[in-house]
């Protein structure tokens, strides 16, 4: 790869070099006609199955220095992962410019210790170009955080949102979880914002992203406040048994020293001047806790609701035990869980009674004449693209992990 250089702009009228372009055109000629074996190259055996040229004893001598410090210095102590792979090439990017070099100097036999010096010579100044190449990578996540900060000191998204959240936009950059979470990395890494885990009792916690309030150009106001109006927002009093983890939830994001805080539940709530349950209770029953815990979820919100939240589970379960890994299978029951939401009746094949087979290449539709995959009992094998393609499909018959009435045990019935 190469990475034009940044140079003055001058202004030059010169005179082309007489004999440059047709010295260039007749190399060309030369090499498409040339025979190997003629100019000095190992003719093919039962081991090469082409005419091949090899390093004399000095340029050998060379290479094997020269790959030694690639392995031992350069992809050793290599910190950029994608630099890593690049130098990984370098042997046959060697090998190759060291013949090229070789052939363009009409010279004949086997390649040269100075076309191996140049070769290396080569290596070395192409490694800058490719770390310019890569830097524009790292580069781009910066810009791309930079574009979120400013979408969320517009308001784009409301304090404790999800990656989820973030994705759905689809930001340009930010169209993949992994995008969102690498910006927002960068954004928590400078104080733009900072994130929490939240509690699921249903599967694994969500983390929720909390943005700095100088980010909005607002007043600063301490994490403690923030959290209050968090707790005051979603209505969160708790009981006996689970007021111990809702004090840990507010440790988390307070701002308050930690000697100010007594095992008490009413002298924090008094330093945090939050109403625990109790006084709640007692004092001011209008803002009780409603008994609604999906009050502040879909259709209400972006977050999944609690049946949401168990179908998708069920959908996981089923996913992993047909073969899919983990991550594709969360990837999938996400997009199912918005296929949904847009009520759209297209089904993936995983979802039907008549799917069979557990990981790629086993997979087989059991109803393939109505379904029309196949004309033959043999032939019905699927493969994996369409396997996780929403479709309509006339053989399609609903497994009960499909739709939210599902439960966790059916999916060993086929």
């Amino acid at each position: 790869m190469v990475y034009p250089n940044a140079v003055p702009w001058e202004w030059r009228d010169r005179y082309p070099v007489k004999g440059a372009r047709e010295a260039v055109r007749d190399l060309f000629d030369r090499l498409a006609v040339f025979d190997p074996v003629q100019d000095g190259a190992t003719p093919n055996d039962d081991f090469v199955k082409l005419p091949h040229f090899c390093f004399d004893d000095a340029a050998q001598d060379i290479f094997v220095e020269w790959c030694t410090e690639l392995h031992t210095v350069h992809i050793a102590h290599e910190q950029n992962p994608l630099m890593q792979q690049h130098f990984g090439k370098f042997e046959k990017l060697f090998c190759s410019i060291a013949l090229i070099l070789h052939l363009a100097e009409g010279s004949i036999g086997p390649v040269t210790a100075t076309s191996a010096l140049r070769a290396a010579a080569w290596c070395e100044y192409l490694t800058g170009h490719a770390r310019r190449i890569y830097g524009l990578v790292e580069a781009a996540k910066v810009t791309t955080a930079r574009m979120v900060s400013r979408r969320l000191a517009e308001g784009k998204l409301e304090d404790g949102f999800t990656v989820r959240d973030m994705v759905r936009k689809q930001w340009s950059g930010v169209t993949t979880a992994l995008q969102a979470e690498s910006a927002l990395a960068i954004l928590e890494g400078n104080g733009h914002v900072q994130s929490q885990d939240g509690i699921n009792t249903l599967g694994r916690p969500t983390v929720r992203y909390y943005i700095n309030p100088r980010s909005k150009g607002g007043e600063m106001i301490t994490w403690a406040e923030r959290a209050k109006a968090a707790i005051a927002r979603t209505g969160q009093g708790g009981t006996a048994k689970t007021d111990e983890t809702a004090v840990a939830r507010l440790l988390a994001v307070s701002a308050v020293a930690t000697e100010a805080v007594s095992t008490k539940l009413e002298r924090l709530s008094t330093v945090l001047a939050v109403p625990s349950p109790a006084v709640l209770e007692k004092h001011d029953s209008s803002i009780a806790v409603t008994e609604d815990p999906d009050r502040w979820c879909w259709p209400h919100s972006s977050a999944m609701n609690g049946a949401e939240i168990a179908t998708l589970s069920v959908r996981l379960r089923r996913f992993t035990d047909k073969g899919l890994t983990c991550n594709d299978g969360e990837t999938l029951a996400d997009k199912l869980v918005v296929r949904d939401r847009d009520q759209d009746d297209r089904r993936v094949c995983l979802e039907c009674c008549h799917f069979a087979g557990h990981g790629a290449g086993s997979w087989r539709c059991g109803n393939w004449q109505a379904a029309g995959v196949a004309i033959r009992s043999r032939d019905a094998q699927l493969p994996a693209d369409l396997v996780m393609q929403l479709q309509r499909c006339d053989g399609f018959t609903a497994h009960p992990t499909s739709t939210p009435q599902g439960t966790e045990d059916d999916h060993d019935r086929h």
